[in-house]
């Protein structure tokens, strides 16, 4: 089974802990490179937040490099890219969307 890793910041990690992830650490700009350094070796994912994400683009691109996945999630600043659609479109090579059509009640 793939091995998840997620790293983020105290409030992101605490939440996904709870949400039962195992493996969730808590870095900040100034150490990410350090605990990238320490996951790259186990990890198979890598979920990282978009803050973090900004901080060491160089050494998440070597990471990808050797296979393995590292998916951008949103952080409380925002940012981050949905998931699925950004999946979607790196398989398919296009985008795909679709328009929701409003509903009107009553009459």
């Amino acid at each position: 089974m793939a091995q998840l890793y997620l790293i983020g910041d105290e409030l992101t990690t605490t939440g996904f802990e709870l949400a039962g992830v195992k493996k969730a650490y808590a870095a900040t700009p100034d150490n990410i490179k350090q605990v990238l350094n320490e996951v790259k070796g186990d990890a198979d994912i890598i979920a990282i937040t978009n803050t973090l994400y900004e901080y060491a683009e160089e050494s998440i691109k070597k990471i990808q490099s050797t296979g393995k996945i590292v998916i951008k999630i949103p952080d409380r600043s925002g940012g981050g890219e949905d998931i699925i659609s950004k999946l979607i479109r790196d398989t398919v090579g296009f985008e795909i969307k679709s328009e929701k059509k409003k509903v009107v009640e009553g009459g």
